[in-house]
C-alpha cells in the first residue's frame, strides 16, 4: 500500500505541473491574442503589428483546437488514475485490463501483461499524437507566414526603390520630388516584415513551446498511469491468476489421470471377461463334440441292432430318418457356433467402444 500511495502522489505532482503550464500558457496566449486583436482593430493605433497573410488567425484557431484535445486527454487520464483500484468503474482501462488478463489466464498457463499494457499505451498515445501534430503544423504555418511576409516585404522594397529612382531622375527643379510612392513602398515592406515576425513568433510560441510542453506533461501522465497499473497488477492480481491457472492445470491432470486409471481398470475387466468367455466357449465346444460323438455311437449301435431284427426296406427307412436327425444335429451345432462367434464379436466391439471412450 505504501508503494501504491507513492505512485498516486507522483501522479498528483505531474498533474499539478500540467495545470501550471496550462494556466501559464493560457494567460500568456490570451493576453497576447487580445493585445494583437486590439492593435489590429484600432485604426488610430500607431503600431504596425499587422499580418497581411492572415496566417496568424489559422495558427490561433489550430492552437485552440489542440489545447482542447490536450485538456480532454489529460482529464480522461486523471479519471483513469482515480479508478486504478478494485472499486473503480467497470469502463475504466484498469478493469478492462484485468478482464483481459483473466481471459488470458483461462487459455494459457504462462501469460504476460506487457502486450496488453502496450495496447493501452498505444490507445492513449494515439489521441495525444494529434496534439504533437498540431504543434508541428503551427511551427510549419509560422515558417510559411515568414516566407510570405518576406515576399511582401521584398515587393514593398521594390516599390520604394522604384519611387526613389523616379525622384532622382526628375529634372524639374521647380517641382519638389514626390515621396508618396517611396513612403508607401517602405510601409508595405515594413508590413511584410511585421507579418513575417508575427507568424513566426505565434507559431513558435504557441506550437513549439506551449503545446510541446503540455503534450510532454500529458505523456508523462500516461507513463505514470501505465506504471501504476503494472505495479498494482503485478503485486495483487497476477499472483492470484497464476495460482488459479496452476490449480486448473493440476485439476485437469488429476482428472486425466483418474480417467486413464479407470480406462485401464475397465480394459483389464474386459480382458478378463473375454478370456473367461473364451474358456467357456471352448469347454462348450468340447462338450458339444463329445455329445455329438456319443450320439453317433449310440445311433450306430441302434442301427446295427435294428438291422438284425427288421427287413432291408425298414432298415433303409430308418437310415433316412437317422440321416435327417444327424443333419438336424449338424445344423444345431452350426447355429451354436454362429451364436458363439456373434458373442465374441459383441465383446470385441464393446471393448473398442470403451477404449475410445476412456482414451
Amino acid at each position: 500500500m505504501v508503494n501504491s500511495l507513492y505512485f498516486m502522489r507522483s501522479t498528483s505532482k505531474d498533474f499539478l505541473l500540467w495545470l501550471f503550464w496550462l494556466a501559464a500558457s493560457s494567460v500568456i496566449s490570451v493576453a497576447a491574442i487580445a493585445y494583437w486583436i486590439r492593435v489590429n482593430s484600432d485604426s488610430n493605433s500607431t503600431n504596425d503589428y499587422t499580418d497581411q497573410t492572415r496566417i496568424t488567425f489559422a495558427i490561433i484557431a489550430l492552437f485552440l483546437i489542440a489545447l482542447l484535445i490536450n485538456i480532454i486527454n489529460t482529464i480522461k487520464i486523471k479519471w483513469e488514475f482515480a479508478n486504478v483500484n478494485p472499486s473503480g468503474a467497470d469502463s475504466s482501462l484498469f478493469k478492462q485490463h484485468l478482464k483481459n488478463l483473466e481471459k488470458a489466464a483461462t487459455k494459457s498457463l504462462q501469460f504476460d501483461q506487457d502486450f496488453l499494457l502496450e495496447i493501452i499505451e498505444n490507445r492513449l498515445s494515439r489521441k495525444e499524437n494529434w496534439v504533437q501534430l498540431f504543434a508541428s503544423l503551427l511551427i510549419t504555418l509560422g515558417m510559411i507566414g515568414t516566407l510570405l511576409g518576406l515576399t511582401l516585404s521584398m515587393s514593398g522594397l521594390s516599390e520604394a526603390i522604384d519611387g526613389i529612382r523616379a525622384n532622382m531622375q526628375s529634372t524639374d527643379i521647380a517641382e519638389p520630388p514626390n515621396m508618396t510612392a517611396s513612403l508607401s513602398g517602405l510601409g508595405n515592406a515594413l508590413s511584410g516584415m511585421s507579418s513575417a515576425f508575427i507568424t513566426t513568433l505565434a507559431g513558435a510560441v504557441l506550437g513549439g513551446l506551449f503545446l510541446k510542453i503540455l503534450s510532454h506533461s500529458t505523456n508523462n501522465l500516461i507513463e505514470d498511469l501505465l506504471d501504476n497499473i503494472r505495479f498494482v497488477t503485478e503485486l495483487e492480481y497476477l499472483p492470484k491468476l497464476q495460482k488459479q491457472a496452476w490449480q486448473r492445470e493440476l485439476e485437469n491432470l488429476s482428472t486425466a489421470n483418474r480417467d486413464l486409471k479407470m480406462f485401464v481398470d475397465k480394459s483389464q475387466q474386459i480382458d478378463f471377461l473375454l478370456n473367461k468367455y473364451t474358456d467357456n466357449m471352448m469347454q462348450a465346444s468340447e462338450g458339444m463334440n463329445s455329445l455329438t460323438k456319443s450320439l453317433e455311437m449310440r445311433i450306430t449301435r441302434h442301427i446295427e441292432k435294428l438291422s438284425q431284427s427288421v427287413n432291408i426296406s425298414h432298415h433303409d427307412k430308418l437310415l433316412i430318418d437317422l440321416n435327417k436327425t444327424v443333419i438336424g444335429l449338424n445344423r444345431l451345432t452350426a447355429l451354436l457356433v454362429f451364436f458363439i462367434i456373434v458373442l465374441v464379436a459383441a465383446f470385441i466391439v464393446g471393448f473398442v467402444v470403451l477404449y475410445q471412450a476412456y482414451l
